[in-house]
C-alpha cells in the first residue's frame, strides 16, 4: 500500500471537497468533531487527518478508508491483526445444511460504546477487553457487534440475538440500522421512507415509529446470529 505524504493527503481531500457546497453542514452530517474549521485545517495541511476524521470522511464520501488516508487504513489494519482465519469446516452431515463461511471476528461492544462511536478517537480504546464473535460478512476496520436488548424488534430480532454492524456502509430505506439520538444513546430500528421523509421503525407494533430527524445513523446491520447457550 502506497503511503501518501501529509501534503498529498490534504490535496486529495481538498479535491473531494470541490463538490461540497456547504462544509459546515457536511461536517455535521458525518459527525466530524470541529466542524467546518476542522475540514479547513485538514485540506490546508495545517492539521494531519486523525483516525476519527478519516473514518468520518470515508463514510461521508461513501468510499474506502484507504482512499482518504492509506496511512490510517494501514494503522487500523495492523491494529486489528488479532483477527484470525476460521479453521476448515468439518465434513457435513447429510441432514445438516452448510452455514455461511466465517470471514473473521468482530468485537462485541456495549450499547453505551456504540452511542459514543462518532465522537470517539477509537472504537476500541486501549485497555478494554472485548468478546470477539465470528461473522460471515467481510470485516472492515470498524465493523462491530451488539447484543439485542428488549423486544422492540421482535419477532425478527429477539433479545440476546447478536447483530453485526458496518459503520462504513451508507444506510438506505429498508435497512436495519443502529442510530444515535441527541443524548448519544444508540437504538436499533428499521429505516423506512414515507414520501420525502425518513423514519425509524420498530418491528414490534407495540412501539411507535419516530421521524429520523437529526438522529445520526451509526451503521447498517449486516448479519444476525442467534445463540442459545
Amino acid at each position: 500500500m502506497l503511503i501518501w505524504s501529509p501534503h498529498e493527503e490534504a490535496e486529495r481531500l481538498k479535491a473531494r471537497f470541490g463538490a461540497v457546497p456547504n462544509r459546515e453542514k457536511f461536517a455535521r452530517e458525518i459527525g466530524l468533531h470541529g466542524g467546518g474549521s476542522m475540514i479547513y485545517q485538514h485540506i490546508k495541511g495545517i492539521r494531519p487527518i486523525s483516525r476519527e476524521a478519516a473514518v468520518a470522511y470515508a463514510k461521508g464520501f461513501n468510499c474506502r478508508l484507504e482512499e482518504i488516508s492509506p496511512r490510517i487504513a494501514l494503522e487500523i489494519q495492523q491494529a486489528t491483526s488479532v483477527l484470525s482465519p476460521t479453521p476448515d469446516r468439518p465434513p457435513e452431515s447429510p441432514n445438516i445444511c452448510a452455514g455461511p463461511d466465517r470471514k473473521g471476528k468482530v468485537p462485541l461492544i456495549s450499547w453505551v460504546r456504540a452511542g459514543e462511536f462518532a465522537h470517539a478517537a477509537d472504537l476500541l480504546p486501549v485497555g478494554e477487553a472485548y468478546e470477539w464473535v465470528e461473522t460471515g460478512v467481510n470485516v472492515q476496520p470498524h465493523t462491530f457487534a451488539l447484543r439485542v436488548q428488549g423486544d422492540s424488534m421482535e419477532p425478527e430480532f429477539v433479545a440476546g440475538t447478536i447483530i453485526v454492524i458496518e459503520p462504513h456502509m451508507v444506510a438506505e430505506p429498508g435497512d436495519y440500522v443502529i442510530a444515535r439520538n441527541g443524548d448519544n444513546e444508540a437504538t436499533f430500528k428499521q429505516l423506512v421512507r414515507d414520501g420525502a421523509d425518513l423514519y425509524l421503525k420498530p418491528l414490534n407494533p407495540r412501539y411507535p415509529i419516530k421521524p429520523l430527524g437529526a438522529t445520526a445513523i451509526i451503521g447498517v446491520v449486516r448479519e444476525a446470529v442467534k445463540r442459545y447457550r
